[in-house]
């Protein structure tokens, strides 16, 4: 499997975090199981559970970590796990002149697959993601009905993660499985 070096920062924090959980579900075991009969103790059966799936997420993020490819996007190419700096300018006519303007910038992770920008990720499915799958940096005009709107697109290096993390943070396990569906 190849993976971004974005995409390997991103598995190595969910590393980090499925292992500190991991720890925390160990002592909840622990202390649920001095409770006695495991058959009627709800409890250690939820942490149970719980610890049996953390475990094998960090085994599955560990294998891709040890066998993944770290390829390195090229200049202007958009791949799935680049990080890209979006700005919205506005609507345009169909002369492309913009007559509702807007100035509203995101820092965004392409990917294979996720949910809307409101999460960090821009996927390829989606009506940008797929439009701009030339993979050019630049100005893109979506159509939508009587107007465009307009972005603009810029490619960002790996420097740019920690923004990327304080715009989108991986403060819960579902914030880092959304993250990465696309891996």
């Amino acid at each position: 499997m190849e993976i971004s070096p974005v995409e390997k920062i991103r598995l190595e924090k969910e590393l980090e975090n499925l292992k500190e959980e991991l720890d925390d579900l160990q002592n909840t075991l622990d202390s649920t199981r001095a409770d006695g009969d495991f058959r009627e103790n709800t409890p250690y059966q939820l942490a149970k559970d719980s610890f049996t799936r953390v475990s094998s997420r960090i085994s599955e993020v560990s294998n891709i970590l040890e066998n993944a490819v770290e390829i390195t996007p090229i200049g202007g190419t958009i791949v799935p796990g680049r990080l890209l700096k979006l700005t919205y300018l506005g609507e345009a006519n169909a002369r492309k002149e913009i007559e509702n303007p807007a100035n509203e910038e995101f820092i965004l992770l392409y990917s294979n697959s996720g949910e809307s920008i409101v999460s960090g990720i821009l996927s390829k499915d989606s009506d940008l993601g797929a439009f701009i799958s030339d993979g050019r940096e630049g100005r893109y005009f979506l159509p939508k009905g009587r107007y465009s709107l307009v972005y603009d697109i810029k490619f960002l290096g790996e420097e740019h993660f920690d923004s990327f993390l304080e715009q989108y943070p991986l403060d819960s396990r579902e914030k880092v499985q959304s993250l990465l569906k696309g891996v």
